[in-house]
C-alpha cells in the first residue's frame, strides 16, 4: 500500500516533469528509480532515432552494456542480483532501457524490485514518448522558424536580385525581349520607346507585329533559322531602318513547346548609310583611276596613229604629184605602226572586257587540274622543257571553267615574260582542307617591294611603256574573288616569285556557293 502510494505521488512528479521537457523526465526517472529500489545509483538509456542505438554513458556504463544491451534487443526483464535491466517498450517499439545498480558488498535485489520497475514501465514509457515528441515538435518549430527566415532572406536576395537584373536591362539603349518563338514575354524600355508602346500593351504580341510592323516574320530573322542559338540575323523596319539581331536559346518555358529565347537588336542605320558611301567612294576613286590609266594607255598608240594618218595623207598628196619610192616605203612603215597601234588599242579593250566581266563564260564547276593544263599549254606550250606541272588536286570548284583558264593564263604569262630562258617555271595544285590552292613559282626577276601591294591595281606595269597594259594581274585577281577565292603574291626581287590561288571546294552532296557580287578592291569597276 505503501509503495503504491508512492507511485502515484511519484508518477503524478512524473507527468509534471514530462510538461517540462525530455531532460527532466529523465532526471526524475532516474531519481526515483534510485529511492524506490533502495539502488546505488541508476540509469535511463534511450534508444538514439536515428541510429537506433542506445545512448551509453562512457564514463559510468562499462561492464553493464551487455546485459543493458541484451534486455533492449530481447525486449525482456534482467535481474542479476547487482544489476535490474527492464526494457521500456512502447507497444512493440523499445525507447530504452531502465537500469538500477546495487554494489556486490550490499545485499542483491529482490524479485519484487524487479517487478516494481516494470509495473512502471508504461507510465515511465508514456512519459517519455510524450516528452520526445514534445521536443520534436519545438524542434520542427524552430527549424520551421529558422527555415522561415531564411526563406525570407531569400526572397528578398532574389527580389533585389530581380530589380537589378532588370534595372540592368533597362539601362541599356539596345532593344531586348525575352521570346517564346515569336511571342513576346519580357522587354526592357529601350523596346518599349522604340515601339512606342506600354509593356501591357507590348506582351502576348509577335516580334514582328511590334517591332517592325509586320503581318510576317522579318525577313532576314534569325528567328526563322533552324537553330537560334547564336545565330544573327538583318533586318529593315517600316522606318527604313535596319537592325542586327542576336538570338540566344534559354531553356523551355513551362506550358510551351518553342524554348524561351533572348534577342537583342543593334541600330546599325547609320553603319550602313556610312559603308554604303564608302563603298561609292571607292567605286568612283576606281572608276577615276581606271578612266585616267585607259586614257593614259589609249592616247599613246592612238597618238602615233593619228600622226602616221596625218604624215599618209601628206605623203599620198606628195605621190600623186610625183611618184617616190622613199615616199611608198616610208607610207608602208606609218601603216605597219598604226596596225601595231591599233592592235594596242584592241588588247587595252579586251581587259577592260574582262574587268567588266562581258565575259563570263559557261555557268558550270571547274576542274582545276584540267583547266592548269589547258592554261600551260595555251600559254607556254605543250612541250616546254622549264616548265614543271605537278597536279595533285582531287576537287572541282565552283567557277566557270572559261574564267579560271583566263585567271590562270594572265599569272602564267605574268611569269613567262619574268623568266629568261634557263629559269623554270613550277606549277603545283593540292587540296587543303576544303579549299583547292593552286601555287604558280618562277625564277625570275621578281617584285621589287615597293611595288608588290600595287601589283594588281588596273595599268600598273613594271615593264616599261609599251610593253605591258597592266590589266592582266587585275582581271585575275577579279575573276578569282568575285567567286569567293583569294589570290595572294608574295616575291623577292632577283629570286622569282610565288602566286597562291585558294578556292573553296564543291563539296559532294552540297550546293554550290554563291558567287559573290563585289569583287576584290581592284576590280570593284
Amino acid at each position: 500500500m505503501i509503495e503504491s502510494t508512492f507511485t502515484d505521488r511519484w508518477m503524478e512528479r512524473l507527468v509534471s516533469a514530462a510538461q517540462i521537457d525530455l531532460l527532466a523526465v529523465i532526471q526524475e526517472v532516474v531519481s526515483r528509480t534510485r529511492d524506490l529500489c533502495e539502488a546505488d545509483d541508476a540509469s535511463l538509456l534511450l534508444r538514439d532515432r536515428s541510429t537506433g542505438e542506445l545512448n551509453f554513458d562512457p564514463v559510468r556504463i562499462h561492464s553493464r552494456q551487455d546485459i543493458i544491451g541484451a534486455a533492449a534487443k530481447t525486449g525482456r526483464s534482467i535481474n542479476t542480483g547487482s544489476q535490474i535491466a527492464v526494457a521500456l517498450r512502447r507497444g512493440t517499439e523499445v525507447l530504452g532501457v531502465l537500469e538500477a545498480v546495487r554494489a556486490s558488498s550490499h545485499p542483491p535485489f529482490e524479485e519484487r524490485h524487479l517487478r516494481l520497475l516494470e509495473s512502471l514501465v508504461p507510465q515511465v514509457a508514456l512519459a517519455v514518448q510524450n516528452a520526445q515528441l514534445l521536443e520534436g515538435q519545438q524542434q520542427i518549430e524552430a527549424d520551421n522558424a529558422t527555415l522561415e527566415t531564411k526563406v525570407q532572406e531569400r526572397t528578398t536576395l532574389l527580389s533585389r536580385a530581380k530589380w537589378e537584373w532588370e534595372q540592368t536591362f533597362d539601362a541599356m539603349d539596345e532593344p531586348i525581349a525575352l521570346q517564346d518563338g515569336f511571342i513576346l514575354r519580357r522587354v526592357n524600355r529601350a523596346y518599349a520607346q522604340r515601339a512606342g508602346l506600354t509593356f501591357q500593351e507590348i506582351l502576348g504580341k509577335t516580334c514582328h507585329s511590334i517591332f517592325a510592323q509586320r503581318a510576317e516574320p522579318c525577313v532576314g530573322c534569325a528567328m526563322v533559322q533552324e537553330k537560334t542559338e547564336g545565330q544573327s540575323g538583318e533586318i529593315s523596319t517600316y522606318d527604313g531602318a535596319r537592325y542586327t539581331l542576336s538570338a540566344y536559346t534559354l531553356a523551355f518555358v513551362k506550358g510551351s513547346r518553342v524554348p524561351a529565347t533572348v534577342v537583342q537588336y543593334r541600330n546599325v542605320t547609320r553603319q550602313r548609310q556610312m559603308e554604303q558611301r564608302l563603298r561609292e567612294t571607292e567605286r568612283l576613286v576606281s572608276i577615276g583611276q581606271l578612266a585616267s590609266g585607259a586614257a593614259h594607255e589609249i592616247n599613246n598608240p592612238l597618238g602615233f596613229v593619228i600622226s602616221n594618218l596625218t604624215g599618209l595623207r601628206s605623203n599620198l598628196e606628195e605621190m600623186s604629184k610625183k611618184p617616190s619610192d622613199d615616199l611608198l616605203r616610208e607610207t608602208y612603215q606609218m601603216i605597219a605602226e598604226s596596225l601595231e597601234g591599233a592592235g594596242r588599242v584592241k588588247e587595252i579593250v579586251r581587259g577592260l572586257r574582262e574587268l567588266s566581266r562581258l565575259e563570263v563564260g559557261r555557268d558550270e564547276p571547274a576542274c582545276v587540274n584540267a583547266s592548269v593544263t589547258r592554261a600551260v599549254r595555251g600559254e607556254l606550250g605543250a612541250d616546254a622543257a622549264n616548265v614543271t606541272c605537278e597536279l595533285h588536286a582531287s576537287g572541282k570548284v565552283s567557277i566557270p571553267p572559261l574564267q579560271l583558264d583566263n585567271a590562270l593564263s594572265h599569272i602564267l604569262r605574268n611569269a613567262r615574260q619574268a623568266i629568261t630562258a634557263n629559269q623554270r617555271i613550277k606549277v603545283t595544285t593540292r587540296d587543303i582542307g576544303e579549299r583547292v590552292e593552286v601555287e604558280i613559282a618562277d625564277e625570275g626577276c621578281g617584285i621589287a617591294a615597293e611595288n608588290i601591294h600595287r601589283i594588281f591595281e588596273p595599268f600598273f606595269t613594271t615593264r616599261g611603256i609599251g610593253r605591258g597594259i597592266g590589266l592582266g594581274l587585275t582581271a585575275a585577281y577579279g575573276i578569282i574573288t568575285r567567286h569567293a577565292g583569294s589570290l595572294e603574291a608574295h616575291s623577292t626581287a632577283g629570286k622569282g616569285s610565288r602566286f597562291l590561288i585558294r578556292l573553296p571546294m564543291i563539296q559532294t552532296g552540297k550546293r554550290s556557293p554563291k558567287t559573290a557580287t563585289a569583287v576584290g578592291a581592284p576590280a570593284a569597276l
